[in-house]
């Protein structure tokens, strides 16, 4: 019996299962579809569209490029006649191994501010200045402390003291007035961690670069813990001296210009350890050092920098720049933004000594030696792969603990003595916290005259205590030879043979000759070049 001999019924719920079945694959495909765009709404709320930047007539054209490599976007700025600058942004990625890693964009402040200012409103965004290496910079400070381990400090009055301290060392040492209405201060604290940035913005001032203010600032933390040492024992000295005679004892006479010393013991704080130190971060004055901009926060946060209800510093806007105040908060944060004029005095440090008062004044000659010296230096850079695979592949060997495999992101070899710096990315684990850093890089620094190699890394925390991990003996067999080695380097290490045997015949001695620990080494070079002259011959 065909369909149509069948009875009306079954026909009638045969077609009622068919137009069933295309309801509910059409219901699927609705649902499908449905989820899709609701999957698109949660990312434009979260990502929202910004509106079109649209420059005036005095602002840079409209300028935003991205790189990988933070070296590739300062050679794109170095080579670009607008005014732009380098920035660096968090990549959104919850992988483990990709986290704390970081983008660079290219644009000017305008632009950057206005997608600060717009995307700020749906989400949090995640953008630093990248200070450049040698740029003339404001004097800035990074002060943080874990409030749970530290429940009596009040972050608002060290804040304060601070300030005051910092005014009075300026002026001096520089003859610089400033006041607590010179310094802008953003706020990022939570509830279970202070956390402010303190610029300075004093007219006519600055300094040549980060590492100079560095210096300053270390002398500066070095000075507070010599008071607050002072301070300690001449408190223990009355607290004995009370205890053999009865009369009370009038406390030391403050001295002269001692104005911020009172509470200066208030700036010590307890780390994670229960060690005591000061709730200044030394270890943020380093080149190309990425700083997090105003009303931006770091990624999977939501703290922004805002400014401080205590800031007392009020930006200065004009009709001719056309910026709001917000604006002008924002340009007066950046480090690197300095206004530039015929009164304006740059210093400069020859280094970091504890009596660092004489150290600064217009650039020494000093400096300028150093500088040309390192520049002659020869040194040899890379990415991923160095001149050694065979050593390469050794030490990508080594940094896979914590079940995550490193890679190779920059080698440096410094010829001259021997050294080769392996940068290494994906993998952050230090020995020193026996852990992976959460943003910190380490590095692996190998040195081939001795056959060892050892890890550092970039962590604050750890170059402040200057930690090196113990040395590990590398295989001869992965090691270069000789024959890997630059034609220039053999023929130095000739050279000074042969200035070594003139001194030699000169003096009349070979005891001298003999204590020279170096002279193994220029042998072993020489032999080695006289066996591939025989071999070449």
């Amino acid at each position: 019996m065909n369909k149509l001999e069948q009875p009306s019924f079954v026909r009638e719920k045969h077609v009622l299962r068919t137009i069933n079945s295309i309801r509910e694959s059409r219901q699927f495909e609705w649902l499908r579809r449905l989820k899709k765009l609701q999957k698109v709404e949660e990312n434009f709320k979260q990502f929202p569209l910004l509106p079109i930047y649209k420059p005036r007539l005095v602002d840079p054209a409209p300028h935003w490029i991205t790189f990988f490599r933070q070296k590739q976007a300062f050679q794109y700025v170095t080579s670009h006649q607008e005014d732009v600058h380098v920035f660096a942004y968090e990549i959104d990625n919850n992988l483990s191994e990709n986290k704390g890693q970081r983008k660079y964009c290219v644009t000017s402040y305008s632009q950057l501010w206005h997608v600060i200012r717009h995307a700020a409103k749906g989400c949090h965004v995640s953008f630093y200045e990248v200070i450049p290496d040698g740029a003339t910079c404001k004097l800035y400070f990074d002060l943080e402390y874990n409030k749970e381990e530290n429940p009596g400090n009040d972050g608002k009055q060290m804040v304060k003291i601070l300030i005051e301290f910092v005014c009075d060392e300026l002026k001096s040492t520089f003859k610089v007035n400033a006041t607590c209405k010179n310094v802008l201060i953003l706020d990022a604290s939570t509830d279970s961690k202070f956390s402010n940035h303190l610029i300075f913005n004093i007219p006519d001032f600055a300094f040549k670069d980060n590492l100079h203010q560095g210096h300053f600032v270390l002398g500066l933390c070095c000075k507070i813990r010599s008071i607050i040492k002072q301070q300690q024992e001449h408190k223990t000295k009355l607290e004995s001296d009370l205890d053999l005679i009865d009369e009370p004892i009038t406390k030391k006479p403050k001295q002269e210009n001692d104005t911020s010393y009172n509470n200066i013991c208030d700036l010590l704080i307890k780390d994670k350890n229960g060690k005591e130190c000061l709730f200044i971060d030394e270890g943020v004055y380093t080149k190309n050092r990425n700083f997090r901009l105003y009303k931006c926060c770091k990624q999977s946060k939501k703290n922004p920098l805002l400014l401080a209800d205590y800031n007392e510093y009020k930006a200065v806007t004009s009709k001719c720049n056309g910026h709001n105040m917000e604006h002008q908060i924002f340009l007066d944060s950046v480090i690197s933004n300095v206004r530039y004029s015929a009164k304006m005095r740059i210093y400069t440090s020859e280094g970091f000594k504890r009596d660092y008062k004489s150290l600064f004044d217009a650039e020494s000659d000093t400096a300028k030696e150093d500088e040309k010296a390192r520049s002659k230096e020869d040194v040899t850079e890379g990415y991923q792969s160095s001149l050694y695979p065979s050593l390469d592949s050794f030490i990508l060997s080594k940094v896979n603990r914590g079940g995550i495999n490193g890679e190779i992101r920059r080698w440096s070899y410094y010829a001259q003595g021997g050294i080769l710096v392996y940068n290494i990315a994906k993998n952050r684990w230090c020995e020193n916290v026996g852990r992976q850093h959460k943003s910190n890089n380490i590095i692996i620094i190998v040195d081939l005259k001795k056959a060892i190699y050892y890890q550092k890394c970039l962590d604050p925390e750890c170059r402040a205590v200057d930690y090196r991990s113990p040395d590990q003996d590398i295989p001869l067999n992965v090691l270069p030879t000789y024959d890997d080695l630059d034609d220039d380097e053999l023929i130095k290490a000739v050279d000074k043979y042969e200035a070594s045997q003139m001194a030699l015949h000169d003096d009349g001695g070979i005891l001298d000759f003999l204590a020279d620990d170096e002279n193994d080494d220029i042998l072993e070079a020489v032999d080695c070049l006289e066996k591939s002259i025989e071999e070449a011959i």
